[in-house]
């Protein structure tokens, strides 16, 4: 069973509880950063279906399917997805990053849009059954090999999709035809990649690494039998069509010395050896020493030493694994320059972790802790320089512990400085020596300066919204805060370039200003709701909801906190436009809310996308794509709006509850011309159901008005579209739902 983080396991929790709500909120805050492993999701929709709630996969997944898509990690959306598929066949929000994830997987497929028009993939219904269908036809492609226990290797060259037969030729058997059925029974399929696969297509190729890469064409054939093979073996399929048996004498004697000296196999002794490839590489502590040796930095270095230390639960190693680390560690001492004391600082640590896998004391380095320290003219800089947060929060303490004096102004400068988590642990130290005055400055410093020190900020930013500082005094308001740390959070996300090295810690800072907003369900928004006049609610409510940097779900929770919260902001926008409730059919509601999820989830981001790239291009005053696309954003954001305020107003007609007594809502009446004696038929509905060559009136337009409450036999008078006026009579009504 998969192990899940605390947060993982609360959404679990409370999905075997059947708290739905508070189980989407969770699934909303991991979904901020959502993990890749497959099996996590696998045991979450295992889980909701189990508890009932199998309905709900569709809309929980496409969060997920969407981010990665984007990130154009298609197989992982495609494995996500069956999961959902499984208990949901019919997903139709999911067949949108479904089908465009199984386009690019498949792109190299001649056939691929036959097939998915041949499946129906391309409709939105029966996702699960269509895409298993689509993946048969691929299973089954032109091209293909397949195994039979009697006939051999044999290779797809026909496929009747419409009499469900497949066509394949084998060696002593040409265009031997199956159906799909027996196919599936009859034959093992055998991947492109297999040795026998591509002996069939790239012959001459292995033939090349026969004589050129004997060890890699070896690794090749281990992978596709199981990772194992005895010589005998190896012999038969080598020359069987790669070289004759004389020549593989040769060959083998020089491979044999080979695969000794490879890490990942084993040859196991005798003349006739099995040859095995290894899961891992030699033993665990080689593999360790290896890693140790070629750590890129001192910081690689000791990131090995922690796994090592975790791996072995605080028992030392035996000796002779022991001793290579600690001569290493004096071999890079002795070799380290005299002017690098923050290297030296460094290996001098490192001697202390690796001494303790000796099963006995070691003699220390020549260089001290503090014989280092007391040399430091610049303490942050040479923190700086040490890179090891655990060494620099060590080499801390003892600075202080040398220089007392100099305490408060220097973990005043770390806060300020040094890598986020040593200048937290300075902040802490401050409060803990009750330099509130110094704390306070620092933080007001850092406040006005956020390029200094941004993971920090974001930090700061919020332990002060959860008032974890009551003692120092600060010049800015929690609203405030909340401002600027959106303002940052959008240039940050305006600077992050996918190629570009620093690409990760963009990410990382962005997730951190995000979670300034979206932890503990949104708390700090919560919290400074209460106090903010209407226009700041409605101008902080907007900033939101037009930011890119949240996605769509998170950005409808946040709205229904504002409107939650500050109900009587939101009812005074009602008032002042006039709202009323208007009646529509079920099926008309449940489209205008895909209209409004298509929107927010891909027209809005697409478009916000536009804009970035056109951003780019250059001067903004004279580029007609960036305006173009900013016009294109307004229209889409006042489109969502009037859509939700429709969709809020929205009441649905109860079908069995339509009176027939009278010409109203959801009625089907005929009436009479009384000039020409022509009768017509209508049904009133609503605004979103109108659609006059059917037959059906918008019981809000003029028309629908006049006609409303007329009964069998009454006669009126009305106007019509063209601007003449009739009499009519009305002849019979009918509840237009049956």
């Amino acid at each position: 069973m998969p192990t899940f983080s605390n947060e993982q396991q609360e959404l679990i929790d409370n999905i075997k509880k059947k708290l739905w709500h508070r189980a989407e909120e969770v699934w909303l805050q991991i979904m901020e950063n959502p993990t890749e492993d497959a099996a996590f999701y696998e045991h979450i929709a295992a889980t909701i279906a189990r508890n009932g709630g199998a309905q709900r996969l569709p809309d929980l997944w496409e969060i997920p399917l969407t981010n990665f898509l984007k990130k154009g990690k298609h197989q992982l959306v495609l494995d996500i997805a069956r999961f959902a598929l499984k208990y949901v066949p019919d997903a139709p929000n999911l067949h949108p990053a479904v089908l465009q994830a199984f386009k690019e997987i498949h792109k190299n497929v001649p056939q691929l849009d036959y097939y998915i028009r041949a499946s129906h993939l391309r409709d939105k219904f029966n996702l699960g059954n269509c895409l298993a269908q689509c993946e048969e036809y691929l299973y089954l492609n032109e091209g293909e090999f397949f195994q039979h226990i009697n006939w051999g290797i044999g290779k797809v060259v026909e496929l009747d999709l419409t009499q469900r037969k497949v066509v394949i030729d084998f060696p002593k058997m040409r265009n031997k035809t199956l159906t799909f059925e027996g196919a599936h029974q009859f034959l093992q399929k055998i991947p492109q990649d297999h040795f026998l696969a591509l002996q069939e297509t790239q012959l001459e190729k292995l033939k090349e690494m026969a004589e050129n890469d004997p060890l890699e064409l070896t690794k090749i054939i281990l992978k596709s039998f199981e990772k194992r093979i005895n010589l005998a073996d190896l012999k038969a399929l080598m020359t069987s069509k790669l070289m004759s048996e004389d020549a593989f004498s040769n060959w083998w004697n020089k491979l044999k010395t080979k695969l000794r000296n490879d890490p990942w196999i084993e040859l196991s002794p005798g003349t006739r050896p099995d040859i095995r490839f290894r899961d891992k590489a030699l033993d665990y502590f080689d593999e360790m020493l290896i890693r140790f040796d070629k750590g890129f930095t001192l910081s690689d270095k000791h990131k090995i030493l922690k796994e090592l230390e975790t791996h072995q639960k605080g028992e030392p190693l035996p000796l002779e694994k022991a001793a290579p680390f600690v001569a290493r560690v004096r071999m890079w001492h002795r070799d380290c320059s005299k002017d690098d004391l923050a290297g030296r600082l460094i290996l001098v640590y490192l001697m202390d972790e690796t001494s303790k896998f000796m099963p006995s004391p070691t003699v220390p380095l020549e260089d001290s802790e503090d014989s280092i320290l007391n040399n430091i003219s610049n303490p942050v800089e040479f923190m700086g320089r040490m890179d090891i947060a655990n060494y620099e929060i060590r080499a801390l303490e003892r600075f202080i512990a040398l220089r007392p004096e100099e305490s408060a102004n220097l973990l005043a400068l770390l806060y300020l400085d040094a890598p986020p988590r040593v200048g937290q642990y300075a902040f802490e130290k401050l409060l803990e020596k009750k330099e509130f005055i110094v704390a306070a400055d620092a933080v007001n410093t850092l406040l006005d300066h956020f390029d200094r020190n941004p993971q920090t900020y974001a930090w700061t930013v919020k332990q002060i919204l959860k008032k974890k500082w009551p003692d120092v005094d600060l010049v800015h308001s929690d609203f405030t805060l909340l401002e600027e740390s959106l303002n940052h959070l959008e240039r940050v996300r305006q600077k992050y370039v996918a190629s570009d090295p620093d690409a990760k810690e963009n990410r990382h800072l962005q997730s951190l200003l995000r979670a300034i907003f979206t932890e503990d369900k949104f708390a700090n928004i919560a919290a400074v709701l209460p106090e903010l006049s209407s226009n700041e609610v409605k101008r902080f409510n907007n900033s939101i909801q037009t930011s890119p940097a949240f996605i769509s779900t998170v950005k409808d929770s946040i709205d229904n906190l504002f409107r939650k919260i500050r109900k009587d902001v939101f009812e005074e926008d009602a008032v002042e436009t006039g709202t009323k409730v208007h009646y529509c059919t079920t099926h008309s509601l449940k489209s205008k809310q895909e209209e409004l999820r298509h929107i927010k989830s891909f027209e809005i981001p697409q478009v916000t996308n536009e804009i970035e790239i056109a951003r780019g291009h250059g001067d903004l005053s004279e580029n007609a794509e960036y305006h173009a696309a900013k016009d294109r954003q307004t229209l889409l954001f006042k489109q969502m709006e009037e859509l939700q305020d429709l969709i809020s107003r929205a009441r649905i007609i109860d079908s069995d509850k339509v009176q027939t007594t009278y010409v109203g809502i959801g009625t089907r009446f005929t009436m009479r011309n009384i000039e020409t004696n022509k009768s017509e038929t209508h049904a009133l509905l609503g605004m979103w159901e109108t659609d006059p060559e059917k037959g059906i009136i918008n019981y809000l337009s003029p028309m629908g008005q006049s006609i409303i409450g007329k009964k069998v036999g009454d006669k009126f008078e009305l106007e019509l579209p063209g601007g003449e006026k009739s009499n009519f009579e009305i002849i019979s009504i009918e509840n237009a739902f049956k």
